[in-house]
């Protein structure tokens, strides 16, 4: 199975809540991630638009939620 080390990953983007699986108590993947510095984005809608394998310049505003 590929692994985030053979490849140049600098993002990750779910279409779900989180990364992690939903009843997770230690946050796995947010954990690995983060120590990997390896952003994630989480609750991306319609990633169709993306370029086949993922490959492709995308712009990421943060934004502030109150």
């Amino acid at each position: 199975m590929p692994h985030s080390d053979d490849f140049n990953v600098s993002g990750v983007g779910v279409d779900t809540p989180s990364v992690d699986y939903g009843p997770s108590q230690d946050f796995v993947v947010h954990n690995y991630l983060l120590e990997k510095n390896i952003y994630f984005l989480e609750n991306v809608a319609d990633m169709s638009e993306l370029p086949a394998g993922g490959k492709g310049a995308s712009t990421i505003s943060p934004f502030m939620v109150s």
